[in-house]
Parts: C-alpha cells; sequence; structure tokens
C-alpha cells in the first residue's frame, strides 16, 4: 500500500497524473537496459504494502479509467461529442479527458514490456535469470488490464457498470489501508506488492487460479498481447479456431508436441474449409463480436480467442432465427449423400489414420445445422447463464500457458461488467474427456450431466 508520511502524500493529484506522461517511453527505443528503466523497475518491486511512484500511478490510472468509463456511454457517438462556438465537432471534454489517459496508461503497460524485453535479452544472463520472472508476472497482468480498458473504450456495458465492477476488496476500497497496517493481521494473511494490488482491481472474483501462470522454460522476448476483436480479425480468427480444433481432436488436450495439423486443413475442400469455425465460433462473433477477445503474437497474429454471450436464451434464440437459416444454406444436406469429404491419397500418414474420423466430423458438424435444438437445463442457465467458447494454438500455449488464462480473465470482466456472474459450456459425451481436460485448466468443473441427450455442462462463477 501507499504509505502516507506525517506531511501527506508524497505527490499530488496533479503532479500524479503529470509524472512520467509528458514523454513517455517508446517502445523499441533502445536495446540496452537504461537508468531509467531501473527507476522503473524500483517503482513495480518497491515494498509489500508500499509502492513507487509509477506503480501508484498504475493503479490509479486504472482505477480512474474504471470509475469513470460511464462517460463514454450514449446512443451512439455522435453523444460523444459535442460543437464548439465555430460550429466545429470535438470530443466532449469528459470524453476526452477519459480517452487521453486511456492512451497513457497503455503507453506506460507497454514500457513495461519494452523493460521484459530489454531484460530477456540482457547479455548478462544471471542479471536476466534472477529478474524476468518477477517482470514476466507483472507484464502479463498488465496485459489484462489494458485489454480491459481497451475493452471500456467500446462502451458495450450498461449505465452501472460501477456497481458491478467496484470490487470489495482493493487498494482504494475504505479501511483497506489500516486493516493491513494496524499490526493486528499475521504477514501471511494477505498478500502483497503491486502484482497482487492491481490483479485485485480486475472485476473478476473467486479468479486466483487464472493468475497462476507458468512460467516459460527460458527468457524470452516472444510475448504475447490481448485486445478486443475487429470485424478485419474474422478470416484469421476462423483459421485459429479450426486450427485449434484440429490439434485438440488429433492431440488431446495434454503438453505434448503438436503433430502436424495444416496437413488436415488444407485436405478440406474450398466449400468446407470454414465449417469448423462456422459451427463453433461464427455465431459468438456475428451476433456478440462485442464480448469477443483475441490474443496476438509480437507480428499481430491471432493465436487464440475468447468469445461469450451474455444470456444463453437469448443468444440461442438469435442464433436460430438469424445464423442458423444461412448456415444450411451453405452446408446443404445434400452434401451429407457423400461418404468422404476429405482426399487423404496423397496426405501424410496422420492424416490417413485419422481420415475417418474427420469425416465423421464433418457429417456431424452439417447435420448439427439441420437437426439444430439448443435446450439448456435451467439448472445451469440460472446459475451460469453467459455462454463461452476459448481456445489458443498450441504451439503458443507451449511458449506460453497463461494466453488462455489472459484470455478468459479478460472476458469474464467484460461479463460481469454487463451484470453476468456465471458462464459455462457444454461438451458432448464423445468429446467430453478431451474437452474437459481443456476447460478444467481454466478452471471450468462440471456442473451438470445429462444422459439422455448426451450432453455434460461445465460452469465456472466470477
Amino acid at each position: 500500500m501507499q504509505v502516507e508520511s506525517s506531511e501527506g502524500s508524497p505527490l499530488s493529484n496533479a503532479d500524479m497524473k503529470d509524472c512520467d506522461d509528458k514523454n513517455p517511453p517508446e517502445a523499441g527505443s533502445s536495446s540496452s537496459i537504461t537508468v531509467e528503466d531501473l527507476y522503473l523497475l524500483c517503482d513495480l518491486f518497491y515494498l509489500p504494502f508500499e509502492h513507487g511512484n509509477r506503480g501508484f500511478k498504475l493503479l490509479n490510472e486504472f482505477n480512474w479509467l474504471k470509475s469513470n468509463a460511464s462517460v463514454l456511454l450514449g446512443n451512439d457517438k455522435a453523444v460523444r461529442k459535442c460543437s464548439n462556438a465555430d460550429g466545429a465537432v470535438s470530443p466532449k471534454p469528459e470524453v476526452a479527458e477519459w480517452m487521453q489517459r486511456a492512451e497513457s496508461f497503455s503507453k506506460h503497460c507497454n514500457s513495461v514490456h519494452e523493460l521484459l524485453r530489454k531484460i530477456a535479452n540482457c547479455a548478462n544472463k544471471e542479471i536476466c535469470h534472477d529478474l524476468f520472472s518477477y517482470v514476466w508476472d507483472i507484464a502479463g497482468t498488465l496485459t489484462l488490464l489494458n485489454a480491459f480498458v481497451k475493452w471500456l473504450s467500446l462502451g458495450h456495458f450498461p449505465p452501472n457498470v460501477q456497481t458491478y465492477t467496484q470490487g470489495t476488496y482493493t487498494w482504494f476500497s475504505k479501511g483497506w489501508k489500516e486493516a493491513f497496517m494496524s499490526g493486528e493481521q499475521e504477514p501471511w494473511v494477505f498478500r502483497g506488492g503491486l502484482i497482487a494490488d492491481l490483479q485485485r482491481l480486475m472485476p473478476v472474483d473467486s479468479g486466483n487460479d487464472l493468475f497462476l501462470y507458468k512460467l516459460p522454460e527460458l527468457p524470452t522476448s516472444d510475448y504475447h498481447l490481448i485486445r478486443p476483436y475487429t470485424p478485419i480479425d474474422e478470416v484469421e480468427l476462423g483459421q485459429v479456431c479450426t486450427q485449434a480444433f484440429l490439434q485438440l481432436s488429433v492431440n488431446g488436450a495434454d503438453d505434448r508436441p503438436v503433430e502436424s495439423d495444416m496437413g488436415f486443413q488444407s485436405l478440406f475442400p474450398s466449400h468446407l474449409s470454414e465449417l469448423i469455425a462456422d459451427n463453433i465460433v461464427g455465431h459468438f462473433v456475428t451476433l456478440y463480436p462485442q464480448l469477443c477477445i483475441v490474443a496476438h503474437d509480437a507480428s499481430n497474429a491471432i493465436v487464440g480467442y475468447a468469445a461469450a454471450a451474455l444470456n444463453i436464451h437469448t443468444f440461442m434464440r438469435n442464433v436460430e432465427v438469424c445464423w442458423i437459416p444461412s448456415m444450411r444454406e451453405k452446408y446443404s444436406e445434400s452434401l451429407l449423400e457423400k461418404d468422404n469429404f476429405i482426399d487423404v491419397a496423397n496426405g501424410s500418414e496422420t492424416a490417413q489414420r485419422h481420415s475417418s474420423k474427420l469425416n465423421a466430423l464433418i457429417a456431424e458438424m452439417i447435420r448439427d445445422f439441420h437437426n439444430y435444438e439448443y435446450q439448456c437445463p435451467v439448472e445451469v442457465s440460472n446459475a451460469y447463464p453467459a455462454l463461452i467458447t476459448a481456445t489458443a494454438l498450441k504451439d503458443a500455449l507451449l511458449r506460453d500457458y497463461g494466453i488462455l488464462k489472459r484470455l478468459i480473465t479478460v472476458t469474464l470482466a467484460t461479463l460481469r461488467s454487463n451484470g453476468c456472474f456465471g458462464v459455462h459450456v457444454r461438451l458432448s459425451f464423445k468429446d467430453s474427456e478431451i474437452f474437459q481436460q481443456h476447460y478444467a485448466k481454466i478452471g471450468f468443473t462440471e456442473v451438470y450431466r445429462d444422459p439422455e441427450n448426451k450432453f455434460i455442462y461445465l460452469g465456472r462463477r466470477f
């Protein structure tokens, strides 16, 4: 915690706003660790219950952005603007301030990622190994916060969003400082440090497991970032969905090296190349694109995603009316007259071994569109009203399994911002073992079993 002396806070609010905003470090500006980088490192890891100026600024700015996000709300973008005396249209002052501070917060998050890159590439490997794990942890946490701020900037939340995102026990809660600086609490009762305080500001309750990341085996500058989905991501996201699904189906949900699945994708005829994505994630990004979050690498290539819908009943009703008819037209029942959808004669040995499974998979997905029916048990919909799907490419997960946890964390925060506190996934009996392992790694547990329809429901409260 920020410990105030008897003379007051070391920086006033105005000073805190101006501190480090004038010339924030530019990403990629230098490959060497500078004195300024060391100052930043000290501020990030100051004391368990006292933070450096820049550490406190990160806390303060994120809390301010989260608490004042409602200024962005309006029926359309015009509501966010006003006319000057000369008739020119400009953003309203409160909106302009929010956007400016969001951009500044993003730059400060990027400076921490730049520090991580410099440490990973440091010639002194002893220093690199000593510091990398600490900076990796805080960089991952700031990735979450920055992604959530970017999502808030889109304005897809209700006016009372603050009642859902405020948090009960955070740095800014009344009496928080007094409770843990009084000396009445044992040191091990409460986790201190800037990382823990930043994590507690994310509007996700019971999310401790989502903040436990497996560190890379070796220091690496290959770091993944998270942002909201945009329409131009549709094709690439569909390819990631298809590739990740085939990886899971063929290789399972463990951490074995990935068998080549690109051979499988190339075997799909052109008219079926989008079938898997249309079946798994297409209806999410078409009907609720504002609740889709993507992860990308340094080249901006998407490596994973999480997509959700707020209410299962509303969502499935919209799917039936707006999505299923177009899918039935795209994948007509006449396609089922064929037994072999893919030609593996010139494929790899692995492709030939799994050809029957792939053909059965294609036929099943086509039938799903023509026999569409989704009945969610009330035991599930009452406690876990939202629906979610999430995955990431296996080669990216092997380098950093935290990608999937970070995607889920940000997506759960977007759902909570809309007043939803429970989410579920539905798995068929025949696929349950593989995909249950996949979702168990991100905190989902079995909440309902439907033997009649042969489905298993996994859920999570947050």
